[in-house]
């Protein structure tokens, strides 16, 4: 890990699959649920910031908001 922030991030977002797993009637098997998962714990983690992408070379179209071609 690259820092205590990047830590937290990580343990967050994989928190985020668990309790998803733990609460819904997850099917390992759907591919809608898996991305649905990745989604949340994407938003919720932080791994979303605009600042994080911006260090990663990835500079969205919109705010918070990537171009899809």
């Amino acid at each position: 890990m690259y820092s205590k922030e990047a830590l937290e991030d990580t343990l967050t977002h994989e928190l985020v699959h668990a309790f998803d797993w733990c609460t819904m009637n997850w099917d390992l098997t759907n591919c809608f649920h898996q991305a649905c998962s990745e989604v949340r714990a994407g938003l919720l983690s932080g791994d979303c910031r605009i600042m994080l992408e911006l260090k990663r070379g990835k500079f969205p179209h919109k705010f918070g908001q990537e171009r899809i071609n």
